[in-house]
């Protein structure tokens, strides 16, 4: 649905430059054409925010809700996207019934621009992207903690049995290591999910909703519209790609194909003639340790756990 989404944004330039090369050139412009164009630019954001419902659907799946969590979550959504599809489609039909009797689409845009329904349209975009987005962003601030995996927790060391401190110290230190970057990554995903798909889409709603109050000519408006399009397609790809990683991770607390916070223990062993030689045990930490154990690493024959990367 993204390379549609892509597909239909580039139709839609690929449109707009041909009429605006016509008028450059003082040529008249089809009107089919004209109304293709229009329908486009009524098509491309609704087509894109559709996408952010399926990828709202991915991080709050139906079956997981209570009945009330799935009227809380869906009916808003269904209830704004329908009562854009029938402004939507009202507007079309005045668009198309004033260029049929227009001269040229400067006329026709200037006649629908007066219209209510694009302020009505701009007004249920606005609630619209603000109800969506701000599910994502709190379903994104909930999970940025990091959770317990493997049986182990951020901040708590992991308990070995016998003379194992020093691996109990230097998996926490691990652990709350590799939590701390999470962390990070976790807030800077949030702050670019937030930007593209709430902020700058909003304020380009707010821009040409006062625009439309304000501005008599269409012109500036036009130009906003077209540009919040383009944002609304980047916008919803960035939440794509995070939602698809937030599948993984929650399969992966589910116990699909776990990856374990430390990969790889090694163990030092003496030997009475001197020697060192190295013994490793791949695999998840349990193991890692329990392996340890039988083959009698631990007391004194332990000289501590080297952590390979």
């Amino acid at each position: 649905m993204n390379v549609v989404a892509i597909l239909l944004g580039l139709t839609e330039g690929a449109i707009n430059i041909y009429i605006q090369t016509r008028a450059i050139l003082m040529k008249p412009v089809r009107p089919n054409m004209d109304t293709v164009f229009a329908c486009m630019t009524v098509l491309v954001p609704l087509f894109a925010e559709l996408i952010l419902v399926f990828r709202v659907a991915a991080v709050y799946p139906p079956h997981k809700l209570s009945r009330l969590g799935r009227l809380g979550v869906y009916i808003p959504v269904a209830t704004f996207k329908l009562a854009r599809i029938a402004n939507d489609i009202v507007f079309i039909a005045r668009w198309a019934q004033f260029n049929r009797h227009s001269l040229n689409p400067l006329q026709t845009g200037q006649a629908s621009w007066d219209l209510p329904n694009a302020k009505i349209e701009w007004f249920l975009q606005f609630f619209d992207t603000t109800y969506t987005s701000g599910l994502f962003l709190v379903r994104l601030q909930r999970s940025k903690t990091c959770q317990k995996k493997s049986g182990l927790s951020c901040a708590e060391p992991a308990l070995v049995k016998g003379s194992s401190c020093l691996v109990a110290a230097h998996v926490g230190q691990a652990d709350i290591r590799i939590c701390t970057v999470a962390l990070s990554s976790r807030i800077r995903t949030l702050f670019w999910i937030a930007v593209s798909n709430y902020m700058v889409p909003v304020v380009l709603n707010l821009a040409q909703l006062i625009l439309a109050f304000r501005d008599p000519s269409f012109i500036h408006g036009s130009y906003i519209f077209i540009v919040n399009n383009y944002v609304q397609i980047i916008g919803v790809l960035l939440a794509t790609i995070w939602a698809t990683g937030t599948q993984f991770a929650e399969s992966a607390r589910q116990g699909v194909d776990v990856h374990p916070l430390v990969s790889e223990i090694r163990f030092v062993a003496n030997n009475k003639n001197g020697t060192s030689p190295v013994s490793t045990y791949p695999g998840h930490l349990a193991g890692d340790i329990s392996l340890g154990t039988e083959a009698g690493l631990e007391g004194s024959d332990m000289e501590g756990p080297v952590l390979a990367k």
